[in-house]
């Protein structure tokens, strides 16, 4: 998972437990007295943000409690008193029991680190029951993504005390950009359905949605060589040719770890490869609204260099990137790939041109095609 973000749900009893903790300036009888005090207040006026609903057999418990008592009243029957006070009973004991079962329950929101245009993304909510002696049963939450439908993910099993659970929910985002997630919660019926208990914590989490891939084929256009004295002149590199090997440095890929020249030397080697001179790419993309006077061509541009940096990447021939008129950002690690994604899932289109590079080996430029759709350029 890429990014998280937490909560805590902390019971109202051990809220105003905290409260009166703190005060530290009434005498040990009084404080005790006090503490219970504000426990019951607790069940009965819930602190802000937090509600407690009847259900529809709530509201049907509560219409047969006023008929019963009535009856009781009227006829003074000791056994209608009897079930009357049975009825009490069952509303309390439920409202105690919700409020035991949100007791020290933490929640995490989880991410992947990777989100695109029109694919499913799979997210989770990390559920950890920190009680000692009682298990969390029946919550839900409330997922938000952006303006779309909110959806229930729901806690089927229970949660033993030291015991997490992952509750795997999924999404699709359909406009590029930043985006905003709000999970709500948790939410319960627990235990007999009568109340539904709602804490009132939520947690928000901004990420970014970066261009879909481009499910077209994306030929390459054929490399330039650079020759010397007739021959290929070979040089520190990215190829596929083993130049030498070297230390291990601080940022070398592990890939790249020759581990039986390890082995036998007893320190980490590395292989350093060779630059074929036709294996390496630089990426040029131009984000001006005299290339892409539209949005359609603009979105097309964006998802056709993501998709072709992340190929290109994968076959190790990526050198790096010039986006607009910044100066060149070379790509060794996955995490610089992303950081040219995060930079697409904002980009927009600027007036003017951002001006010709030099071109430096093998330089592609995204162009505008006959066809109404995106070309490529060599240059170099």
């Amino acid at each position: 998972m890429g990014t998280s973000r937490s909560s805590d749900v902390e019971s109202d009893v051990s809220r105003y437990h905290r409260n009166v903790s703190e005060e530290g300036t009434t005498a040990l009888p009084e404080r005790i007295s006090r503490a219970w005090w504000r426990r019951i207040l607790a069940l009965i006026i819930p602190p802000r943000r937090q509600r407690n609903r009847p259900t529809i057999s709530g509201w049907l418990l509560i219409l047969i409690a006023v008929g019963i008592g009535g009856a009781a009243y009227n006829t003074a029957s000791n056994i209608l008193f009897l079930v009357l006070s049975f009825v009490f009973s069952l509303l309390i004991v439920n409202g105690i029991l919700s409020v035991i079962n949100f007791q020290k329950l933490y929640w995490e929101l989880r991410l992947p680190s990777e989100c695109r245009v029109g694919e499913t993304v799979k997210g989770a909510l990390f559920i950890r029951n920190r009680k000692r002696f009682y298990s969390t049963r029946a919550v839900w939450f409330i997922v938000r993504v952006g303006n779309q439908k909110p959806q229930r993910v729901f806690l089927h099993d229970r949660i033993s005390p030291g015991d997490s659970k992952l509750l795997p929910f999924s999404f699709t985002v359909e406009n590029r950009g930043k985006e905003r997630m709000t999970v709500e919660g948790p939410e319960s019926t627990y235990p007999f359905g009568f109340l539904r208990k709602q804490t009132g914590s939520y947690v928000g989490m901004e990420f970014l949605v970066w261009p879909a891939l481009d499910s077209r084929p994306v030929k390459i256009p054929a490399p330039r060589r650079t020759s010397r004295m007739g021959g290929v002149h070979r040089r520190v590199g990215a190829g596929t040719d083993l130049l030498q090997l070297r230390d291990y440095q601080k940022g070398d890929p592990l890939r790249r770890i020759h581990w039986k020249a390890t082995a036998r030397t007893g320190q980490l080697m590395v292989r350093q490869l060779a630059d074929e001179g036709n294996g390496m790419f630089t990426l040029h993309i131009d984000c001006s609204e005299t290339l892409w006077p539209d949005a359609e061509s603009f979105e097309l541009l964006l998802s056709r260099a993501s998709t072709l940096a992340g190929n290109l990447f994968t076959q190790n021939r990526l050198h790096g990137y010039f986006f607009n008129r910044e100066e060149f950002r070379s790509i060794r690690h996955l995490s610089e790939l992303n950081e040219l994604n995060d930079r697409l899932a904002v980009a927009e289109p600027f007036p003017g041109r951002s001006g010709r590079i030099a071109p430096t080996g093998n330089l592609i430029r995204f162009v505008p095609s006959d066809t109404g759709g995106v070309g490529l350029e060599l240059a170099g």
